[in-house]
């Protein structure tokens, strides 16, 4: 079997990344097989660079790995592949795409279905079709593909009842187990089998890193029962990096965080999640503000019953709302950190949108604009809903060019074009982030985005001297274009 078959007929440089790796993809694809084990782990970190968007929503990553997917498919489980282990893992990845933060803390994959991650869905369902092909690999005689193996499936939920019993099959006689407790953990969680928690529980005292996989797998298989097993998770480790096992890389504390965090929101008991935010003060206060800003609004719940979806504001009780903007008003972290405080007040939204409108979809992103949302400030003209959303939703959309300009302007009406654009160029901090562009920081879209909108409409000179003062500003502070 050829195993680059079909790799060089694609057209690759017709992807637009802005890290221009999409033109190297055959030249890494040869690489793979290179003679020389260096040149071919090197080539799999610089593919799955090439293929993986791990931070934000990059959709030309999600098209050139959905062409990349059989290829990468056949590497990793073809039995003549010298790469089928670095493959299995780029698999997982694909198949998590960059929502893999979400899925870490255990959310379902089936939670994250708004519109936008469309493309990610369909690299998704790509790599669910190449299951067949990943089971096998269980049973491998290499440690290294067994445990990429595990990785890979513990990211495909809708095939969680297949992977349960495969994993079960193996733990009897699997030498190294970590990997394969962590992914049993992931897809008991997916299938709602939460008995599995007792099997995990079984390994919990195994040696490390084995005991820490099952003590992680055990929250997510079953949170109801975390009480006991949460000081654990939030030690860590006994070594921070444990090299060969694929989840997040091996930083097993920090994704013991997460973990937690999806676990405490899994309760639904706002209670029971303060007491972990005091627990996190005392001991961990280098992650608090992750606790707060991820963890505190899904328990918080009025009803405290069990809820699938990620967030219903509406069933925030008033004790909740209370203790939320304590907080707000009182955290001290980076400017990111507060984000997901906004909570209060998005009512009518379906409970699958809520994963990018709970916050401001990344164009207010300081405690002051936060505070709005809050209802610890009035609301402002961009909070106007329109075709069910905000307009500072449509906004951040034309910015990222997810929606035409054309589409934007269309829903501010002539009467309020001008606050619309006031109220946004009261939140500088965001609004004139650069957005990278052929890895360059030249350029701010949202202000152009700004700026066309003004043009559209006769604006006081006044106005568009401040946004044209601004743009200077941003534009002339080279890599961290922060016009304040």
């Amino acid at each position: 079997m050829d195993l680059l078959d079909g790799v060089s007929a694609v057209d690759w440089t017709s992807f637009k990344q802005e890290s221009g790796d999409a033109p190297r993809i055959p030249t890494l694809f040869e690489k793979l097989l290179d003679a020389k084990a260096a040149v071919r782990s090197r080539a799999a970190q610089d593919l799955a660079r090439a293929l993986v968007p791990y931070d934000g929503y990059v959709r030309a990553y999600f098209h050139v790995g959905l062409e990349a997917v059989p290829f990468v498919a056949r590497l990793a489980t073809a039995p003549e592949s010298p790469v089928r282990a670095p493959m299995l893992r780029l698999l997982g990845d694909l198949a998590a795409g960059n929502h893999r933060r979400h899925l870490e803390r255990g959310f379902h994959l089936e939670l994250l279905d708004d519109d936008e991650i469309g493309p990610g869905r369909e690299v998704h369902a790509a790599v669910v079709a190449a299951v067949d092909g990943i089971l096998p690999q269980l049973k491998d005689s290499d440690a290294d593909v067994r445990a990429s193996a595990a990785f890979a499936l513990a990211w495909l939920p809708s095939e969680a009842p297949r992977s349960i019993d495969a994993l079960l099959e193996g733990l009897a006689s699997e030498k190294s187990p970590a990997s394969s407790l962590l992914a049993l953990g992931y897809v008991a969680r997916a299938a709602g089998r939460a008995d599995l928690g007792r099997v995990l529980r079984a390994h919990t005292q195994d040696k490390p890193p084995a005991g820490y996989a099952a003590v992680l797998g055990a929250l997510l298989a079953d949170p109801d029962g975390m009480d006991d097993l949460e000081d654990t998770a939030l030690a860590g480790p006994p070594k921070p990096v444990v090299k060969g096992l694929p989840f997040n890389g091996g930083a097993l504390g920090q994704l013991g965080h997460f973990i937690v965090l999806g676990a405490t929101c899994a309760r639904c008991s706002l209670a029971r999640h303060l007491q972990l935010v005091d627990k996190a003060r005392q001991n961990h206060p280098a992650w608090l503000a992750r606790v707060v800003s991820w963890s505190v609004f899904p328990a918080a719940g009025s009803d405290g019953a069990r809820r699938a979806e990620l967030l219903n504001p509406q069933q925030i009780s008033e004790e909740a709302r209370g203790v939320l903007r304590d907080l707000a008003r009182g955290l001290s972290a980076p400017p990111s950190a507060p984000e997901a405080l906004l909570v209060a007040d998005f009512q009518g939204f379906e409970p699958a949108r809520q994963y990018t409108l709970f916050r401001r979809v990344g164009l207010f992103g300081s405690r002051g604009h936060n505070e709005r949302a809050l209802g610890l400030e009035p609301p402002g003209p961009l909070d106007r809903v329109v075709d069910g959303a905000p307009l500072w939703h449509w906004l951040s959309k034309a910015r990222d060019e997810r929606i035409s300009f054309d589409d934007w302007r269309a829903r501010v009406s002539e009467d309020e074009l001008l606050a619309v654009c006031e109220d946004a160029a009261a939140v500088p901090f965001d609004l004139h982030q650069a957005y990278p562009r052929s890895g360059s920081y030249d350029v701010v879209p949202l202000v152009e985005v700004i700026e066309r909108t003004l043009a559209s409409h006769q604006v006081p000179s006044a106005l568009a001297q401040r946004f044209a003062q601004l743009r200077a500003k941003a534009t002339g502070r080279g890599t961290r274009p922060w016009p304040f």
